[in-house]
């Protein structure tokens, strides 16, 4: 395998690339990757939220941990089942049901409050080298996500403009509220794949939800589980025999062709 942080070009490992031990090594039959966003490509900071859950009288840290509640309502937003509308009034229920005074607070709150959870995400350092290092070497990159809310709530330009750059280095995105389709249907992982300029074998499907991962399999792409994006890219790492970990030291060689500099993505998931 290559040194760490050296990148090689998409076309020699199509037709088994020789390393420098001198062994040919088969080739895989991948093209590109496609990514789900929370969870793997973002995570939310919930640290920014505490000072809201404070003035509501809400416990510190409670909309983190619902977000560990298998099913619940902030898992479902998180995930692209629900949306926010829907979602704020189910955590309301929720957060009622466990004993937390809500009357102060309405569905529509929470909903809004959601939508700066999403909006104010912290981009994975690890997954954004990767997606950097993927469309270096040729191969297509894509993401798939019920909607894209990242940098809308942020108060920093710098933020901001880092969110939105990393939405410009995919060759693809779909977004199931904007196709008006469930983000579990096929459909849309085809369409994905499509628009990517994949067919579903040879895509790598990545994300942190098990259910999203069935559609994924039912059209015939090769499906990662994975706990954090830096899991994810570790796992991807070992499908392809590609190191994408320490792209950093070559980031700012070619950041004029590929990126801007994102000050705010840390490098290891939180």
């Amino acid at each position: 395998m290559p040194a760490a942080g050296k990148c090689i070009n998409a076309r020699a490992l199509s037709t088994g690339a020789r390393f420098n031990d001198g062994v040919e090594k088969p080739a895989h039959p991948f093209k590109g990757v496609i990514f789900g966003l929370w969870g793997v490509v973002a995570s939310p900071t919930w640290s920014q939220h505490e000072a809201w859950e404070a003035v509501k009288s809400i416990p510190i840290g409670t909309f983190q941990r619902f977000a560990d509640k298998p099913a619940g309502a902030m898992r479902k937003m998180l995930d692209g089942v629900v949306g926010t509308t829907q979602g704020g009034a189910l955590l309301h229920s929720e957060l009622a049901a466990e004993g937390i005074d809500v009357q102060g607070l309405t569905p529509k709150d929470l909903t809004e409050q959601m939508r700066h959870v999403f909006g104010t995400g912290r981009i994975n350092g690890d997954v954004r080298d990767a997606v950097q290092c993927l469309r270096f070497d040729g191969f297509q990159t894509g993401l798939l996500c019920r909607e894209w809310h990242m940098g809308e709530a942020s108060a920093q330009k710098q933020k901001r403009s880092s969110r939105s750059e990393m939405k410009k280095q995919f060759n693809a995105i779909v977004e199931s509220k904007s196709e008006q389709l469930p983000l579990l249907n096929p459909a849309l992982y085809t369409l994905v794949c499509k628009r990517a300029g994949l067919l579903p074998r040879e895509t790598i499907y990545v994300d942190s939800c098990p259910d999203a991962l069935l559609p994924a399999k039912e059209i015939g792409m090769t499906t990662v589980l994975c706990k954090t994006g830096a899991d994810g890219v570790k796992q991807i790492e070992s499908l392809m025999d590609l190191p994408l970990t320490n792209f950093a030291w070559s980031r700012d060689v070619y950041a004029k062709v590929l990126w801007v500099s994102n000050k705010d993505c840390q490098t290891t998931d939180a």
